[in-house]
């Protein structure tokens, strides 16, 4: 991401080059790597909507300047509302070679996160004002982005869930051609989006979960089948954990930890590498290929999920 500037302040990686060049701009103004972070977050919501989304949730593993690593977990919670009748269904997303079967509806979706950990991890680390930090995704979605070739290969595989209602269906519809899907190269815009992130950074997190979005996400549930209360968005909370720490072929490394599993099978991953020289051939060539799959295949299923299961109760390493 540093072509075109004197210095390299920072490498960016998304699905899209305006997700990562939001990233850029917050460097290039004198912003830190968490201001990057959560402007490219932001602006990932605009370029890649089928991906990322203020009603999601994620993880931060952060580490500042003379601090120690930690885990912001701003994942979606389960719903507490009673089971009644549920607008949840399943799809199949195809992917060319398979298929999967993936449940949506207001019954699929769980407590946003992405709100609450935007502001904190903002309020914990960032240098820049939340108002300059959304400015890429606000003109972004009032001015359009052009669809790319990701995202595109993206909503073919999703079109089922696009397809599911209208709203979604706006997502990937060309700002001067609504009427059909946008192609690559189309520009797609969501001016709703840019007011919603220009009264976030007016009014905060609390509009949000208590105010009329989050009034509306709740009387969305309640009348169509969903289970997201209330109370469920106003008890909503952020969780600050500490991360999973290893050693692996000499490097110190923090993953991501419970609940969420992704940390644990990266630990387990290399583990099961402890014994192969790395160095031997050069990253993605077909020696490293061979040696992360037939490394992997040696392990059957229920051996990999012992061992998460372990990493889970341990928080620690060493996995052998």
């Amino acid at each position: 991401m540093g072509n075109a500037l004197a210095k390299p302040l920072g490498i960016a990686a998304s699905g899209h080059k305006e997700t990562s060049n939001a990233a850029r701009i917050m460097l290039e103004q004198g912003g830190n790597a968490f201001d990057a972070a959560l402007g490219a977050m932001c602006a990932a919501c605009v370029c890649e909507p089928l991906l990322a989304s203020l009603g999601g949730g994620g993880f931060l593993l952060a580490q500042a300047a003379g601090k120690q690593v930690e885990v912001f977990d701003f994942f979606t919670q389960t719903p507490s509302a009673p089971h009644g009748e549920l607008d949840f269904y399943p799809i199949q997303a195809d992917f060319g070679t398979a298929t999967q079967e993936f449940h949506i509806g207001l019954g699929s979706i769980a407590v946003p996160g992405v709100v609450a950990g935007l502001f904190a991890i903002h309020q914990a680390h960032c240098r820049l004002p939340l108002g300059q930090i959304i400015e890429p995704a606000v003109d972004l979605a009032r001015k359009g982005v052009r669809i790319n070739a990701l995202q595109k290969f993206i909503s073919e595989i999703l079109q089922p869930i696009i397809d599911a209602t209208p709203a979604a269906s706006a997502l990937v519809k060309p700002m001067y051609s609504p009427g059909r899907p946008a192609e690559i190269g189309d520009l797609i815009a969501n001016p709703d989006l840019a007011d919603t992130f220009e009264a976030l950074a007016s009014h905060g997190p609390k509009w949000f979960y208590q105010g009329e979005p989050g009034r509306q996400l709740a009387r969305d549930c309640a009348a169509h089948g969903g289970l997201i209360t209330l109370a469920d968005l106003q008890r909503y909370e952020v969780i600050r954990r500490r991360p999973i720490l290893l050693e692996s072929h000499g490097a110190r490394i923090s993953v991501n930890s419970p609940p969420s599993p992704g940390g644990c099978l990266i630990a387990f991953a290399l583990s099961l590498l402890d014994k192969t020289r790395l160095s031997d051939g050069a990253w993605g060539d077909a020696q490293h290929a061979l040696a992360l799959v037939t490394r992997n295949m040696r392990w059957p299923w229920p051996v990999l999920c012992r061992q998460q299961a372990w990493c889970a109760r341990n928080r620690g390493w060493k996995l052998n």
